[in-house]
């Protein structure tokens, strides 16, 4: 899945999908599912997201600088350590600390 800049795949389902290293750079992904999908190493610098599903595996290489809008959590995050799961205030963090402007929403199907 490999949208171009300014793409819209509104309600996009990215279920499984490798995206790893993918250029998401400006895409709009509102509505979008990242559910398990591999997107470390993405470039998602200046994507937007409104209510968008996460749960992919992330790195330290994933880019989301720019990044803007809201998202339901968690996210896996792999790399040099034991992978852990982030959701609510630390995938956060973990997000704005990286340059986004993003608020994690409470999950649909459970507590934060």
């Amino acid at each position: 899945m490999t949208p171009r800049a300014g793409s819209t795949p509104r309600g996009a389902d990215a279920v499984r999908r490798d995206a790893r290293h993918g250029l998401l750079h400006g895409a709009r992904l509102n509505g979008a599912s990242f559910l398990d999908a591999r997107v470390e190493g993405a470039d998602l610098t200046g994507a937007s997201v409104r209510e968008t599903s996460l749960k992919p595996v992330l790195d330290d290489r994933t880019r989301v600088q720019g990044l803007t809008g809201t998202v339901f959590g968690p996210a896996s995050l792999e790399g040099s350590g034991p992978p852990r799961e982030l959701a609510g205030p630390e995938l956060d963090e973990w997000l704005n600390n990286r340059g986004a402007a993003v608020q994690v929403l409470h999950s649909r199907t459970g507590p934060a």
